[in-house]
């Protein structure tokens, strides 16, 4: 069956090929990390293989190194492959240089990905599988760090020792909190966050609960 669109004809087939059979191609520019091999395995355990690879009509590799690599060390037989029999060599260094060069072109929307981890945070979801390091995740949240209308701080002169001093809004009630208390929930916030990389479960966290 020909779709044009897709250039599936006879020149292209998808088909599986034994993993000793894949050849690494010497011009490959992507560097691939032990941290991103380990993240592409636990992502093909937990939730398959969906990104297959490019091969040409000698099984060179031309898109897919690190995913070849994690299934070598899962110790996977074969692999989904799409083979690719009319192209030059110019093409074929192009297939391979565009697949590692487009996903530089790209950025993150930080509020949509500060979402999807807070639905992930809320379904009790595993986030090491979003491919964010927990420092990521934690800019994700401080650099949007706002306290709620129900908790927040704010600075106001005392009439009588015209000493200005921190209130700490909770509910209808105005609490003053030293510089000192406010630095410590504050580094209590920041801990709660290196420790475990979101603040889901913070507050039951300082009231003595565990996450």
């Amino acid at each position: 069956m020909t779709n044009e669109f897709l250039k599936i004809d006879e020149n292209r087939e998808i088909k599986f090929i034994k993993i000793e059979l894949l050849l690494e191609n010497k011009n490959n520019i992507k560097l691939h990390t032990p941290e991103q091999i380990e993240l592409i395995k636990k992502s093909i355990n937990n939730l398959g293989f969906n990104n297959i690879i490019i091969v040409d009509e000698n099984n060179l590799i031309l898109a897919g190194h690190g995913r070849v690599q994690a299934l070598k060390e899962l110790g996977k037989n074969e692999a989904p492959c799409l083979v690719i029999n009319n192209l030059n060599e110019n093409e074929k260094l192009q297939i391979l240089t565009i697949d590692n060069t487009s996903t530089l072109m790209t950025g993150i929307d930080k509020d949509m990905a500060k979402l999807v981890i807070e639905m992930l945070e809320i379904n009790e979801a595993s986030l090491e599988l979003t491919g964010f390091s927990v420092d990521e995740i934690s800019n994700f949240k401080l650099n949007d760090m706002e306290l709620p209308e129900v908790l927040s701080i704010d600075k106001q002169e005392n009439d009588i020792s015209r000493e200005s001093s921190l209130k700490l809004t909770f509910g209808k009630r105005k609490v003053i909190i030293t510089e000192e208390e406010l630095q410590l929930l504050e580094n209590k916030y920041l801990e709660y966050i290196e420790k475990f990389g979101v603040d889901f479960g913070f507050i039951n966290n300082l009231l003595g609960g565990t996450k």
